[in-house]
């Protein structure tokens, strides 16, 4: 499950550069609105791996409140990050929108190349 996590990350920043890009040389929509919604969410899916990876591992004692803990300041920390973005930066919502999405894409990509063929 790590290598397919890996995979995604991967996948996802080669999409990301790439898409900001072509994006960059189209002039259609901000290509740093591209660049930050998707270092947003690989960001986000970096921190999510970890979490669960230490909420998921046996050899931790886990308390629940430590865990809650974690999860609450994780999704308050991306709330503002997400927030001081469009706020003190003028971003292009539907760039960064774009740019959400790109992981999305990257999950999607790397299961279908993943899946056994069947007869």
């Amino acid at each position: 499950m790590t290598s397919d996590l890996q995979q995604i990350q991967r996948v996802h920043a080669i999409l990301v550069v790439a898409t900001a890009a072509l994006v960059a040389a189209t002039g259609l929509v901000s290509a740093w609105g591209v660049f930050f919604g998707g270092a947003v969410m690989g960001l986000n899916f970096w921190v999510l791996r970890k979490f669960f990876g230490y909420v998921l591992s046996p050899d931790v004692s886990k308390r629940s409140r430590t865990i809650v803990a974690l999860g609450i300041a994780k999704q308050l920390l991306f709330f503002g990050l997400v927030s001081i973005l469009f706020w003190r930066i003028e971003l292009d919502a539907i760039a960064f929108a774009i740019g959400v999405t790109i992981l999305l894409v990257a999950c999607v990509a790397v299961t279908l190349v993943r899946q056994p063929v069947t007869a």
